[in-house]
């Protein structure tokens, strides 16, 4: 029996998925963010508190950003949230959240709406903490494993993770019950950057980390 493959995996869509490792130092991966973008359709920034979305919102705005609302995702109902997010050309999401509160609280109605704002174009833009919930499985601040959005197939994403000698550490948990995932390390002020048919790209200068389970050993 030949031995699995690795491969980044994720839903062909029109639009684009940035995954940023956060940090001060993400003027860059934004700015470019903002090169992706539709013609037409506004800025839903998504989280549970609106005052923490304050400092992205400006600086998005000094990057020439279009105009920005606010979604706060545990106060709004189900319809609003789905309007607001029906003609956008980016949703960002808040990368300074705790992520457990947010992976709860996008369940449902605002997870689907941000995929079919996805497949219609728009860019998601998951800064830090958001972004480890679009890989199948992520971690929890006490290291416990969860299921994530599945948007990357049988992959753990973990911002902040500079190299492949702390990646590996990290993601042991996941490959002691998922020996054919993927660990996928990014530093902050770094994006891994997925497009339609199966285009990848990668931004910053420090450089995307990659490591494999034992299953591809």
């Amino acid at each position: 029996m030949s031995a699995p493959q690795p491969s980044l995996t994720w839903p062909d869509a029109l639009g684009w998925l940035v995954l940023s490792g956060g940090g001060e130092d993400n003027d860059t991966v934004r700015a470019q963010t903002l090169q992706r973008l539709k013609p037409e359709g506004g800025v839903a920034y998504l989280g549970l508190r609106e005052s923490a979305l304050d400092a992205v919102m400006d600086d998005l705005d000094d990057l020439g950003a279009p105009t920005g609302y606010l979604v706060n995702i545990l106060t709004e109902d189900d319809p609003q949230i789905e309007a607001s997010l029906r003609e956008v050309s980016l949703i960002v999401l808040d990368g300074l959240e705790n992520p457990a509160r947010l992976y709860d609280a996008l369940q449902g109605t605002a997870l689907d709406a941000v995929y079919n704002a996805y497949l219609s174009g728009a860019v998601i833009l998951a800064e830090g903490g958001a972004a480890s919930l679009f890989g199948a499985h992520w971690l929890d601040s006490s290291g416990a494993l969860r299921k994530g959005a599945g948007w990357l197939r049988d992959s753990l994403v973990l911002p902040g993770i500079a190299d492949r000698a702390e990646l590996r550490p990290a993601a042991q948990r996941v490959f002691d019950q998922y020996p054919n995932a993927l660990a996928v390390g990014i530093p902050h002020g770094s994006a891994l950057v997925l497009g339609p048919d199966a285009h990848l790209e990668l931004w910053g200068e420090r450089p995307v980390a990659v490591t494999l389970g034992p299953g591809y050993i």
